[in-house]
């Protein structure tokens, strides 16, 4: 693209952003979110034409809301040490080519939605998943 992607948006708060010939890469780690329900907003990168790496850990984020990953061809996510309480239903709608997702050290009450996810991507999305962590 013709923007600098050393720094990047997600909502209004600074993330790093690296791209390749192949992928793009968004790490929200090492930045500070003041709202604990962060509204990811992440429709920019629906324009790529590449594997998405999404890092957004160690945030306190509490709940992720339906249509959050929605269409994004993401191959790794990981949602690793916030505070997740709740991944509403549909937040990965149509997702694409998903290979890992990390969701370690949060304090999710239920897992049912997020079989459910699972249980309604077609098998194209999952055909190369080959990590789901939750702990």
């Amino acid at each position: 693209t013709n923007r600098d992607l050393k720094n990047c948006k997600l909502g209004i708060e600074s993330c790093v952003c690296d791209e390749d010939l192949n992928e793009f890469i968004l790490n929200c780690s090492n930045f500070f979110f003041n709202n604990q329900e962060v509204v990811l907003d992440l429709k920019f990168l629906r324009i790529l034409n590449k594997k998405l790496q999404i890092f957004i850990n160690n945030k306190n984020i509490r709940k992720i809301p339906a249509s959050s990953f929605n269409q994004l061809n993401i191959s790794r996510l990981d949602l690793s040490k916030n505070e997740l309480e709740e991944i509403e239903l549909n937040a990965f709608d149509r997702i694409k080519s998903l290979e890992e997702l990390n969701l370690n050290d949060n304090n999710l009450k239920s897992l049912e939605n997020l079989i459910q996810e699972f249980s309604n991507m077609n098998k194209n999305t999952l055909k190369n998943f080959e990590y789901l962590s939750v702990r």
